[in-house]
């Protein structure tokens, strides 16, 4: 697996999550550290204000310059400001994680949008890999497990950083 130096990981915050010791609160901690190793963009997405609302995980809590953006419904792209953000910072590739419950319409959205995605099932909330395929058949987003991603995510900027160098 690849990913372009503009991957983008997209957190999506759930009102139910599990424990912070649960496999894929973990998982998602590790693809943010990854992201942030990197200094690839970072998403997360939660319900608005007047929604129902839980902390992200610990180890996955947006830092105070990460984006932030907040739904009003429940499809991350509807009603939100997520498709001005990631034109903003130039998105090709989505990572999603977190709420398993939205990854069907994120997914399909990320489609409609032009993107590449990637649902990352290990970092899901009440999801595996079965069920996923189930409710992604047809649409453009790929399945994929955390191991790969943090793979990918580790090389996703080497080629910028070699080119810098030999600038430099």
């Amino acid at each position: 697996m690849r990913l372009p130096a503009d991957a983008t990981l997209i957190v999506l915050g759930a009102p139910e999550r599990q424990a912070a010791e649960d496999p894929p609160e973990q998982n998602i901690a590790a693809l943010v550290a990854a992201w942030r190793s990197e200094a690839l963009p970072i998403v997360y997405v939660r319900p608005a204000p007047d929604g129902p609302r839980r902390p992200f995980g610990a180890g996955a809590a947006p830092l105070a310059a990460e984006t932030i953006v907040e739904r009003r419904v429940g499809a991350p792209f509807a009603g939100s400001a997520l498709g001005d953000t990631l034109d903003a910072f130039g998105a090709t590739t989505l990572v999603f994680c977190g709420d398993a419950a939205a990854m069907p319409d994120a997914a399909r959205a990320a489609g409609v949008f032009g993107c590449h995605a990637f649902v990352v099932a290990d970092a899901c909330w009440s999801g595996d890999l079965a069920e996923f395929a189930a409710l992604l058949a047809g649409e453009d987003a790929k399945i994929v497990d955390c191991a790969s991603v943090l793979g990918a995510a580790t090389v996703a900027k080497a080629r910028q950083r070699r080119e810098a160098m030999r600038r430099g």
